[in-house]
């Protein structure tokens, strides 16, 4: 005969469950995921949508910092604010995606030795991301851009750059070969202050 669920079992199985989780909880930090890295979400996902474009890239170094606000303090330019999420085409929102990120500073230069203007980041449970950075300067004969190389260990990396949004590039982004409409940031508020924009990365998988 099957022996009862006592008291006492219940009270050990939660007590190693909450050990667990503290300990999980604790790795974690030490790696500095991000909160509620490992819970996938699972949302619809449009099959019609269109993947990200991939470009080709230079300046990118394998050296970035882990952070999410890419600028040091007295980094001149205006503040730039983008938001969005790593999403796939048939598998939905994808948590723990890297997302490294590089740019041109005001004045269109761009830090080929040090980590000035650089960050990496995890997405969240939830497959968003978001930078804090300034409004890039443009490079000679390209529009103003942030470089991402965003990687799904094991299923895909892509290279790739998004444009400010036209209201803001004005006519330089119609100049650029590079530009798609495709990789235009969405903008969602802009002020005398800052800029706020979205932009999510479409990858096919």
């Amino acid at each position: 005969m099957p022996r009862k669920f006592t008291r006492r079992d219940w009270l050990t199985t939660s007590v190693v469950s909450l050990a667990g989780l503290t300990m999980w909880r604790v790795s974690a930090a030490a790696q500095q995921l991000p909160p509620g890295f490992g819970v996938a979400a699972t949302p619809p996902c449009d099959p019609s949508t269109k993947p990200t474009p991939a470009r080709t890239l230079t300046g990118y170094r394998a050296v970035s910092p882990a952070r999410t606000k890419i600028t040091e303090v007295g980094e001149p330019g205006s503040v730039l604010n983008i938001t969005g999420a790593v999403i796939g085409l048939r598998c939905g929102l994808i948590p723990g995606a890297t997302i490294d990120v590089w740019q041109a500073d005001a004045n269109g230069a761009v830090d080929a030795s040090g980590t000035r203007l650089r960050g990496r980041q995890l997405t969240d449970a939830e497959g968003k991301y978001r930078i804090e950075t300034i409004v890039p300067g443009a490079i000679a004969g390209q529009a103003p851009r942030v470089n991402l190389r965003i990687t799904v260990p094991g299923k895909a990396t892509l290279n790739t750059s998004v444009f400010l949004p036209d209201a803001v590039a004005g006519a330089a982004n119609k100049k650029d070969a590079a530009f798609d409409p495709l990789l235009a940031m969405t903008l969602v508020d802009r002020t005398a202050a800052r800029i706020s924009a979205s932009f999510n990365v479409i990858l096919d998988l």
